[in-house]
């Protein structure tokens, strides 16, 4: 009898995917809220679970459920041995190091900065704790060594995108140039990729110094372009309130500038304004953050739809979208230009489609290798009531891939592509605030390192450093 009671206290391996429990140290614990069960039942398991965390884990398919299983035992496990493992004085002190390198990378501030903040925490040592100064006094943040910390914590994210990278099942790579304070034309690569799990993953893959010299012709056109897409609109839109006192102005001074009175110029540059101001609220919808291509593609659509508006609303005579008239010829000019702009667009609607919509595209208008997938698709009405309520992409991670392993390879191509121009924005952004004219010497790969760390989303692994010996000597 008391062997059969002991059997019956086993801990299952089934559990820990149906339910997310797992066994440490003869104690059953729950991985997501780290309680544990006073009698090791599979009622009280099951009880536990459906109580406290069915709600957000019943979306996920069986292999889904079985991945997040494994990440939050391996969070455990790290949580644990990080716990466990003595920690001395001089390895507590090398973490610091690193951490306040990293903020100080963070926070576009020069790598002498260290050194300031070391003061700062001596100060704050003897006022607060006395008898701690000695370790304070251990944290290294010189020059060099804050130098050293930022290159290591670069490189280690750099081994992680190409560890994630290996486990991708469709990608793509993104290119943007721009040129710093030191007219150095500086070379982005961007990743987004997705696994089989549909996570995603979009990273700076690497930074480029371009050799050699750029033209003054190039360098003009990519003035002209930074200069359209950000201020143009708010420049003729001001000199067009200001015509009246601007045409003053001159004729008081007598200037050589004369200003065009006309209403036929007047009125272009009335339409330019107009036109320009929806481009820039295109630029903007085009920069959202976590966007996926199919959200792109419905701005640019509507952008489309609104120039066709307009072109139909002048055409009419109508002026209810210009503060006055504007000759026809232009408009009939900017759709095709704009549509070849977006021609990939065009090419693949039915891609975007079939992805956004599943459930409403019709069969017909889908590749023949994926019809079959879809009718089965969309008749399954337990997968129906999930796309009606979850996100996109929180969707196809519920699609189980043993039985639309076509569709769900046509949902990862479609989520590998880049939704929007914002990480590329934001990492020209900081190179020019980090690149400035305080700190125009600072050398391209050191540059490197702070996008890297500026931009990533991922976590350097200080782990590493720390096993390393020859990281713990303490540096003033």
């Amino acid at each position: 009898m008391l062997n059969w009671h002991t059997d019956k206290r086993k801990f299952k391996k089934v559990w820990q995917d149906a339910f997310l429990f797992t066994e440490i140290n003869s104690r059953t614990v729950c991985l997501v809220c780290k309680q544990s069960v006073a009698v090791l039942k599979e009622y009280n398991i099951r009880r536990h679970y459906e109580a406290k965390h069915s709600q957000a884990f019943s979306k996920y398919s069986s292999e889904a459920r079985k991945q997040k299983a494994n990440e939050l035992l391996v969070k455990l496990r790290s949580e644990k041995s990080t716990r466990l493992r003595p920690s001395s004085t001089q390895e507590s002190a090398t973490r610091a190091s690193y951490q306040i390198s990293a903020l100080i990378a963070k926070s576009r501030r020069a790598f002498t900065t260290g050194e300031f903040v070391k003061e700062c925490l001596a100060v704050a040592a003897e006022a607060v704790c006395p008898t701690q100064t000695r370790m304070f006094s251990q944290i290294s943040l010189s020059r060099n060594n804050v130098t050293r910390r930022i290159e290591d914590m670069a490189q280690d994210i750099g081994e992680q995108i190409k560890a994630k990278a290996g486990t991708f099942s469709a990608y793509s790579i993104a290119c943007d140039e721009s040129t710093d304070v030191s007219d150095s034309a500086q070379l982005l690569v961007f990743l987004r990729g997705v696994n089989e799990n549909v996570k995603i993953t979009q990273e700076l893959a690497g930074i480029e110094t371009l050799s050699g010299t750029t033209k003054g012709e190039d360098l003009f056109l990519l003035l002209r372009g930074y200069c359209w897409m950000r201020w143009m609109h708010n420049m003729v839109l001001r000199f067009f309130d200001l015509r009246d006192e601007i045409r003053v102005f001159q004729e008081s001074k007598n200037g050589n500038i004369q200003v065009p009175t006309d209403k036929k110029w007047l009125s272009d540059l009335a339409f330019l304004v107009d036109v320009t101001e929806l481009l820039n609220v295109l630029n903007v919808q085009l920069q959202g953050k976590d966007q996926i291509i199919t959200q792109l593609f419905d701005h640019v659509k509507a952008f489309k739809q609104k120039l066709l508006l307009l072109r139909r609303r002048l055409s009419a005579g109508n002026l209810a979208h210009f503060p006055c008239l504007r000759e026809v010829g232009m408009m009939k000019e900017e759709v095709p230009e704009f549509d070849s702009r977006f021609e990939y667009f065009r090419h693949n609607a039915t891609d975007f489609e079939l992805f956004a919509q599943p459930y409403t595209i019709s069969v017909d208008t889908v590749s023949d290798d994926l019809q079959m997938e879809l009718f089965e698709l969309q008749c399954d009405s337990e997968l129906q009531h999930k796309f009606r309520s979850l996100p996109l992409t929180d969707f196809y991670k519920c699609v189980p891939a043993n039985r639309y392993p076509k569709m769900c390879k046509q949902a990862q191509v479609m989520l590998s592509l880049f939704g929007s121009t914002y990480l590329s924005e934001q990492t020209f952004s900081l190179m020019n605030l980090n690149k400035c004219k305080l700190r125009s010497k600072l050398t391209d790969s050191h540059l490197h390192n702070i996008l890297t760390l500026s931009v990533s989303q991922l976590q350097p692994n200080l782990e590493k450093p720390l096993k390393n010996k020859d990281q713990l000597h303490v540096s003033h």
